[in-house]
């Protein structure tokens, strides 16, 4: 399985030197947001409660 992570990581890293390091990780984050975001707004509701 580290493989295929090392095949992952490859062209994360290639990114971040041509984009830099904030705006790869803000890309990532987005990403995530968008396929979470039923489950953060659950978790924000409980919490103010």
């Amino acid at each position: 399985s580290s493989a295929s992570f090392d095949n992952n990581l490859e062209p994360l890293q290639a990114e971040f030197q041509a984009n830099g390091v904030e705006s790869v990780i803000t890309r990532l984050i987005g990403t995530q947001d968008e396929n979470s975001a039923p489950m953060d707004v659950q978790m924000e509701t409980s919490a103010a409660n």
